[in-house]
């Protein structure tokens, strides 16, 4: 241990060695220290993203949809219900009948916007638009505002509709103002079976700070628009809402068994979270070559010493040192380095993780969804990349250091 310490300083740290290996040495632990705290930023940033992500869908999403395939079953939901009820399945929060539908809306000036129609019935229409502590959109994201609503004329017309404050900037629409209403696929129907379009009436603005979340959006009262009604893309169903999200899965083989076509929320953001899984991969995949690329470094390194301390391997073997004890030291010197290169990037990933935890920084445009860099700290994160970096080293260091070819004494002992 004596000697081992004895060199490590002498010829890796002393300012009085080579005027070559030890800024090569500080630059080869420095990078490792850049590459490793890398990893374990990036990691802990995209795991931040995914968390984030999956928090805000469920704050607006439907935990189950079960679709009503026969689009006809008034009593759907209430069946539903029985199941839950039958099934002793106490978690749910809320079972909500609905209609949904691609549309198009069209303003008086010619100005087209395609929207996400969904319909609810009165009670529930009432209760998302109304009640402050039951908004379906605000329940569950206090960044919704609704407008106060409620000043159309029903003189004119009853078919009211909650715009998204995105159709309404396009469509220039407000509340109280007119537009028409027909199903998507009057786009690729011939004029003389196209669904005549429906005039309604704005009863009120659907305002959010995330656009993707309502802004594209109309919700109405259910079966009150006719020509949204027996059309090909209309689907009916429910919604059920968990108290626990990720509890999902008993219920959801539950439906299944009843033959029922039910989906539940990571099904249909499968490919959202797929995607963001793999670019996880990727970048993780890419920087951790990056820190192999810089244990390759201290292995070239500890080779390039060798060489150059050819006389002083040449001592210690007339000393009595053998040959194997001699290739262990500079296994040790190797490895040494990538320890100390490795557990200072653990350290400043640990501290940037904490920075970004703590000291949220509005970093990104404001197209992201949150324009803060969300981070969680996984702590198997960094035991696992500190050990598999330091297992990592020491092969590298063990394999560079076993390929090195040392000859006899003699030749040692010459001067170069």
């Amino acid at each position: 241990m004596k000697i081992f310490l004895s060199f490590f300083f002498k010829y890796i740290l002393s300012p009085r060695v080579s005027s070559l290996i030890r800024p090569v040495s500080i630059v080869c632990i420095f990078s490792l220290v850049v590459s490793v705290a890398s990893l374990i930023v990036v990691i802990n940033v995209m795991s931040g993203f995914g968390s984030s992500l999956k928090t805000r869908l469920l704050s607006h999403e439907p935990h189950l949809v079960i679709y009503d395939s026969s689009k006809k079953n008034k009593k759907f939901s209430d069946e539903i219900k029985n199941i839950f009820i039958r099934n002793n399945l106490k978690d749910v929060q809320l079972i909500r009948a609905f209609e949904t539908q691609d549309v198009v809306l069209k303003n008086d000036e010619g100005s087209f916007a395609g929207a996400s129609a969904r319909g609810y019935s009165s009670e529930d229409l009432k209760t998302m638009t109304q009640n402050s502590d039951d908004h379906y959109f605000e329940g569950v994201n206090s960044k919704v505002e609704w407008s106060s609503g409620g000043i159309a004329d029903s003189s004119k017309t009853k078919v009211l509709i909650h715009i998204g404050a995105e159709i309404a900037d396009q469509l220039s629409a407000y509340e109280g103002d007119f537009v028409f209403v027909m199903p998507a696929e009057n786009l690729l129907t011939p004029p003389t079976e196209m669904v005549p379009p429906e005039e309604v009436q704005v009863d009120s603005l659907i305002f959010s700070s995330h656009s993707y979340l309502n802004n594209k959006k109309i919700l109405y009262e259910k079966d009150s628009i006719s020509s949204l009604k027996d059309t090909a893309s209309l689907s009916k169903g429910v919604e059920v809402f968990l108290h626990d999200p990720s509890h999902h899965k008993p219920y959801k083989e539950v439906l299944k068994s009843k033959g029922l076509d039910v989906y539940s929320w990571s099904d249909q953001n499968s490919s959202l979270f797929f995607a963001l899984k793999i670019e996880k991969i990727i970048m993780a995949v890419f920087l951790a070559l990056a820190a192999l690329i810089a244990g390759f470094s201290i292995a070239s390194m500890i080779q390039l010493l060798m060489t150059q301390q050819r006389q002083d391997i040449g001592i210690l073997m007339v000393m009595g040192y053998p040959m194997r004890q001699i290739r262990k030291l500079f296994v040790h010197l190797a490895f040494m380095m990538a320890f100390l290169g490795v557990s200072g990037g653990v350290l400043l990933g640990y501290l940037v993780c904490l920075f970004l935890k703590f000291v949220p920084i509005d970093l990104l445009p404001s197209i992201y969804v949150d324009r803060k860099i969300p981070v969680i700290i996984q702590n198997e994160v960094f035991v696992g990349v500190f050990i598999l970096s330091c297992v990592l080293a020491y092969m590298i260091s063990l394999v560079s250091v076993r390929f090195y070819t040392l000859s006899s004494i003699v030749n040692l002992l010459k001067k170069a």
